[in-house]
């Protein structure tokens, strides 16, 4: 709970997103998260646009296939 940064690269399938996502609100966790690859298939798609907390597609910046902060408050 106590690192202020969080980069999560995984399989970029969706559920393990998913899980990971809702966890880091469960614990309420405060914090930034940098997710690459938001743009990759519309598994990651679909999970990007269901992120209804605050968010930024720094894609213009980041990785080709989408890089996203989440910012959890």
């Amino acid at each position: 709970l106590s690192s202020p940064f969080i980069m999560l690269d995984t399989a970029h399938d969706g559920p393990f997103e998913y899980k990971f996502y809702n966890y880091l609100l469960e614990i309420e966790y405060k914090g930034i998260l940098l997710l690459d690859d938001i743009h990759l298939n519309n598994s990651m798609k679909d999970f990007w646009n269901s992120i209804s907390i605050e968010k930024y597609d720094i894609s213009n910046i980041g990785h080709i296939t989408g890089t996203g902060l989440v910012y959890f408050k």
